[in-house]
Protein backbone atom coordinates (compact mmCIF):
# COMPACT_ATOMS: atom_id res chain seq x y z
CA UNK A 1 0.00 0.00 0.00
CA UNK A 2 2.63 2.60 -1.55
CA UNK A 3 -0.20 5.05 -1.02
CA UNK A 4 -0.18 5.31 2.61
CA UNK A 5 3.26 6.25 2.04
CA UNK A 6 1.95 9.13 0.68
CA UNK A 7 -0.43 10.30 3.11
CA UNK A 8 1.70 9.71 5.75
CA UNK A 9 4.55 11.56 4.27
CA UNK A 10 2.88 14.87 1.89
CA UNK A 11 -0.02 17.42 3.07
CA UNK A 12 -2.37 15.50 0.90
CA UNK A 13 -5.33 17.98 1.76
CA UNK A 14 -3.12 21.25 0.96
CA UNK A 15 -2.16 20.27 -2.78
CA UNK A 16 -3.35 23.24 -4.25
CA UNK A 17 -4.02 20.83 -7.47
CA UNK A 18 -5.89 18.09 -6.26
CA UNK A 19 -8.11 20.75 -3.66
CA UNK A 20 -8.91 22.74 -7.03
CA UNK A 21 -10.65 19.48 -8.79
CA UNK A 22 -11.80 17.91 -5.67
CA UNK A 23 -14.86 18.01 -2.90
CA UNK A 24 -12.72 18.24 0.56
CA UNK A 25 -15.05 16.23 2.03
CA UNK A 26 -13.58 13.19 -0.08
CA UNK A 27 -10.09 14.50 0.78
CA UNK A 28 -9.86 15.71 3.92
CA UNK A 29 -10.75 12.84 6.24
CA UNK A 30 -8.88 10.88 4.47
CA UNK A 31 -5.76 12.50 4.34
CA UNK A 32 -5.50 14.40 7.22
CA UNK A 33 -6.47 11.41 9.58
CA UNK A 34 -3.33 9.53 8.35
CA UNK A 35 -1.18 6.88 9.30
CA UNK A 36 2.26 7.14 10.21
CA UNK A 37 5.26 5.27 9.82
CA UNK A 38 8.60 4.64 9.70
CA UNK A 39 10.20 3.58 6.13
CA UNK A 40 11.07 -0.19 7.11
CA UNK A 41 7.45 -0.29 7.53
CA UNK A 42 6.52 0.28 3.67
CA UNK A 43 6.49 -2.76 1.37
CA UNK A 44 6.21 -1.18 -1.56
CA UNK A 45 10.09 0.09 -1.85
CA UNK A 46 10.65 -3.98 -1.99
CA UNK A 47 7.85 -4.09 -4.51
CA UNK A 48 9.37 -1.38 -6.83
CA UNK A 49 12.61 -2.95 -6.44
CA UNK A 50 11.70 -6.34 -7.52
CA UNK A 51 10.12 -4.68 -10.41
CA UNK A 52 12.99 -2.84 -11.55
CA UNK A 53 14.10 -6.35 -11.15
CA UNK A 54 11.46 -7.66 -13.55
CA UNK A 55 11.90 -4.70 -16.22
CA UNK A 56 15.71 -5.40 -16.09
CA UNK A 57 15.53 -8.68 -17.35
CA UNK A 58 12.66 -7.53 -19.70
CA UNK A 59 9.43 -7.22 -18.42
CA UNK A 60 7.22 -4.73 -19.46
CA UNK A 61 6.28 -3.08 -16.33
CA UNK A 62 3.59 -0.50 -15.80
CA UNK A 63 2.01 2.01 -13.24
CA UNK A 64 -1.17 0.74 -11.70
CA UNK A 65 -3.35 3.24 -9.67
CA UNK A 66 -6.55 2.60 -9.58
CA UNK A 67 -8.50 5.73 -9.20
CA UNK A 68 -7.25 6.47 -6.16
CA UNK A 69 -7.06 10.29 -5.19
CA UNK A 70 -8.13 11.86 -7.89
CA UNK A 71 -5.37 12.70 -10.35
CA UNK A 72 -2.15 11.73 -7.70
CA UNK A 73 -2.24 8.20 -7.70
CA UNK A 74 -0.44 7.83 -10.82
CA UNK A 75 2.09 10.46 -10.11
CA UNK A 76 2.43 8.09 -6.47
CA UNK A 77 3.15 5.32 -8.48
CA UNK A 78 5.62 6.81 -10.77
CA UNK A 79 7.39 7.80 -7.75
CA UNK A 80 7.32 4.77 -5.99
CA UNK A 81 8.72 3.27 -9.25
CA UNK A 82 12.32 5.81 -8.76
CA UNK A 83 12.24 4.89 -5.26
CA UNK A 84 12.32 1.30 -6.28
CA UNK A 85 15.28 2.16 -8.82
CA UNK A 86 13.73 2.64 -11.51
CA UNK A 87 15.37 5.98 -13.79
CA UNK A 88 12.78 8.60 -14.20
CA UNK A 89 12.32 7.85 -18.05
CA UNK A 90 11.55 4.34 -17.23
CA UNK A 91 9.11 5.14 -14.77
CA UNK A 92 7.75 7.98 -17.18
CA UNK A 93 7.60 5.03 -19.97
CA UNK A 94 6.33 2.60 -17.33
CA UNK A 95 3.52 5.57 -17.15
CA UNK A 96 3.03 6.22 -20.78
CA UNK A 97 4.18 3.93 -24.04
CA UNK A 98 4.68 0.44 -21.85
CA UNK A 99 1.07 1.14 -20.39
CA UNK A 100 -0.37 1.69 -24.04
CA UNK A 101 1.79 -1.42 -25.54
CA UNK A 102 0.06 -3.63 -22.93
CA UNK A 103 -3.39 -2.10 -23.54
CA UNK A 104 -3.37 -2.84 -27.37
CA UNK A 105 -3.45 1.27 -28.11
CA UNK A 106 0.36 1.62 -29.07
CA UNK A 107 -1.07 2.88 -32.35
CA UNK A 108 -2.85 5.87 -31.08
CA UNK A 109 -1.24 6.70 -27.52
CA UNK A 110 1.87 6.47 -25.65
CA UNK A 111 4.10 7.93 -27.28
CA UNK A 112 4.22 11.28 -29.46
CA UNK A 113 4.11 10.44 -33.60
CA UNK A 114 2.71 12.09 -36.43
CA UNK A 115 -1.04 10.11 -36.93
CA UNK A 116 -1.46 9.31 -33.19
CA UNK A 117 -3.91 11.14 -31.05
CA UNK A 118 -2.43 13.99 -29.62
CA UNK A 119 -3.26 13.95 -25.76
CA UNK A 120 -0.22 15.15 -23.57
CA UNK A 121 0.29 16.39 -20.09
CA UNK A 122 2.65 19.42 -20.14
CA UNK A 123 4.50 19.95 -17.53
CA UNK A 124 6.09 22.51 -15.45
CA UNK A 125 10.05 21.39 -14.87
CA UNK A 126 11.99 18.87 -15.96
CA UNK A 127 10.71 15.06 -14.28
CA UNK A 128 13.75 13.16 -16.03
CA UNK A 129 16.29 15.13 -13.34
CA UNK A 130 13.00 15.09 -10.13
CA UNK A 131 9.78 12.70 -11.00
CA UNK A 132 8.61 14.51 -7.94
CA UNK A 133 8.20 17.36 -10.57
CA UNK A 134 5.49 15.24 -12.87
CA UNK A 135 2.15 16.63 -10.29
CA UNK A 136 2.99 20.23 -11.91
CA UNK A 137 0.61 19.81 -15.06
CA UNK A 138 0.47 23.18 -16.17
CA UNK A 139 -1.91 22.33 -19.15
CA UNK A 140 -3.25 19.27 -21.00
CA UNK A 141 -3.68 18.57 -24.89
CA UNK A 142 -6.66 16.30 -25.43
CA UNK A 143 -7.74 15.35 -29.32
CA UNK A 144 -5.09 18.49 -30.50
CA UNK A 145 -6.88 20.69 -27.71
CA UNK A 146 -5.44 22.94 -25.78
CA UNK A 147 -6.47 23.18 -21.89
CA UNK A 148 -5.14 25.38 -18.74
CA UNK A 149 -5.10 23.45 -15.73
CA UNK A 150 -5.77 26.32 -13.58
CA UNK A 151 -9.30 26.36 -14.78
CA UNK A 152 -9.61 23.32 -17.39
CA UNK A 153 -10.80 26.17 -19.91
CA UNK A 154 -9.96 25.48 -23.52
CA UNK A 155 -7.70 28.11 -24.86
CA UNK A 156 -5.66 29.09 -28.24
CA UNK A 157 -7.22 26.10 -30.05
CA UNK A 158 -10.71 27.41 -29.05
CA UNK A 159 -12.92 29.44 -26.28
CA UNK A 160 -14.55 26.39 -24.63
CA UNK A 161 -14.73 27.74 -20.31
CA UNK A 162 -15.86 25.43 -17.84
CA UNK A 163 -18.25 25.77 -15.62
CA UNK A 164 -17.83 26.55 -11.69
CA UNK A 165 -17.52 22.60 -10.03
CA UNK A 166 -20.58 22.01 -7.58
CA UNK A 167 -18.58 22.56 -4.91
CA UNK A 168 -17.39 25.72 -5.51
CA UNK A 169 -20.59 27.33 -5.38
CA UNK A 170 -22.89 28.50 -2.20
CA UNK A 171 -23.71 25.22 -0.30
CA UNK A 172 -21.32 23.03 -2.85
CA UNK A 173 -20.27 20.98 0.15
CA UNK A 174 -23.39 19.01 -0.47
CA UNK A 175 -23.30 16.15 -3.53
CA UNK A 176 -25.62 16.92 -6.27
CA UNK A 177 -28.61 14.06 -5.70
CA UNK A 178 -27.77 12.16 -8.80
CA UNK A 179 -24.70 11.76 -7.62
CA UNK A 180 -25.81 10.75 -4.65
CA UNK A 181 -28.33 8.48 -5.87
CA UNK A 182 -25.37 7.02 -7.87
CA UNK A 183 -22.95 5.87 -4.68
CA UNK A 184 -25.87 4.74 -3.04
CA UNK A 185 -26.66 2.23 -5.55
CA UNK A 186 -22.72 1.24 -6.11
CA UNK A 187 -22.73 0.66 -2.19
CA UNK A 188 -25.76 -1.58 -2.28
CA UNK A 189 -23.98 -3.44 -5.30
CA UNK A 190 -20.31 -3.61 -4.20
CA UNK A 191 -21.41 -4.38 -0.54
CA UNK A 192 -19.34 -1.16 0.74
CA UNK A 193 -19.11 -0.18 4.38
CA UNK A 194 -18.08 2.27 6.19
Amino acid sequence: MGEEYWYDRTDVWLNERLMRYSPKQFVEPRSMRRPKAPDHHYNHINVAKTAKKLRDNGVRVMIGAHGQREGLAPHWEMWMMVQGGFTPWEALRGATYDAAIHLGMDADVGTIAEGKLADLAIIDGNVLEDIRLSEYVSHTVLNGRLFSTDTMDEIVTGGRTTAPLFFHQTGGQQLPAGTLEALEAKRARHHWRH
